[in-house]
């Protein structure tokens, strides 16, 4: 069986749309001001509370240019879901890259690409609104007097359920329900083990599974069900990797005297395909990671 790949002119051009999602995404994320790095970073430039999450995002802007490489190739009719808080930044980003959220957004806040970091017009608020509900009709397309789905994308945490907890009764019999007509795929910063706990365990084990696909890792590993579920890829980090990202995060961590009151686990955790760091540790109750917890001398607090 030969498998069709992509010329490296096509992927040339999905890499270089994701990475220009990601680079918008971090600046609604991260920034207050200073999205194009006309001058050195400073402390005051860095938002005290963070607008959406990085463990999902470049997984839905990965997720989202190649479903509209598909839609292209195929002619397909379909509609992408995302929560509104984590998976925000993602979808501002790529409707930013396709004209139609800065269709919807002043000139004067587009003045500064990285919608969601220009302080002078408070884009932060208009970006989210214009993820909410005010992108224009293109995206409620008709055909033959109807929207025909035939994939419908989640993020885990924020959406089909609370960051690291398990779907709730409500949800876990719409979620079964949804499998029962359309193929549904689950992306998540969080690790296949997390999948397995919050999702997995609260849904029949049942040929309806053939229509679910899993990605953990923001899109890193792809997961689907033969009988059983099945790991399709993992694009794991190798052992030097490995090392070069945990010493570059506990550099970053010592440099910036980042204190907590209590841990609740590793504060570094590898998923093999991601490393991921929480200040509070892997570990820590919702409500507290919600909330923040004092740090430092200086009182900044950590998510």
């Amino acid at each position: 069986m030969k498998t069709k790949t992509l010329s490296p002119e096509l992927l040339h051009k999905i890499d270089a749309y994701w990475r220009a999602a990601n680079y918008l995404s971090t600046g609604q994320i991260y920034l207050y001001d200073n999205p194009l790095l006309k001058r050195p970073l400073t402390l005051a430039d860095v938002k005290h509370m963070l607008l959406g999450h990085w463990g999902t995002t470049p997984g839905q802007n990965f997720i989202y240019v190649h479903l509209n490489r598909v839609i292209k190739e195929y002619d397909l009719d379909m509609i992408y879901v995302s929560g509104p808080g984590h998976g925000g930044p993602a979808v501002v980003s790529n409707t930013y890259l396709e004209a139609h959220t800065a269709r919807s957004i002043p000139i004067s806040a587009r003045t500064k690409p990285a919608c969601g970091s220009n302080r002078s017009t408070n884009t932060a608020r208009t970006c989210r609104k214009s993820g909410a509900g005010t992108i224009p009709n293109e995206y409620a397309a008709f055909r033959g007097g109807r929207i025909v789905k035939k994939l419908i994308v989640f993020d885990l945490d924020g959406t089909l359920a609370e960051s690291k907890s398990s779907l709730d009764a409500e949800m876990s019999v719409l979620l079964y329900d949804l499998l029962g007509s359309v193929k549904v795929a689950v992306i998540s910063g969080g690790g296949w083990p997390q999948f397995e706990k919050q999702l997995l365990s609260n849904l029949p084990h049942d040929e309806r599974l053939v229509n679910l696909s899993l990605l953990p890792t923001c899109g890193t590993k792809f997961f689907q069900y033969k009988g059983d579920w099945e790991r399709i890829y993992s694009e794991d980090f190798n052992t030097n990797e490995k090392e070069k990202i945990v010493g570059s995060l506990e550099k970053a961590v010592g440099m910036a005297g980042f204190k907590v009151e209590k841990v609740w686990g590793e504060a570094i955790e590898d998923r093999g395909s991601q490393i991921t760091f929480s200040a509070l540790g892997q570990q820590a109750p919702w409500r507290k990671r919600k909330n923040g917890t004092p740090i430092s001398p200086s009182g900044r607090r950590s998510r």
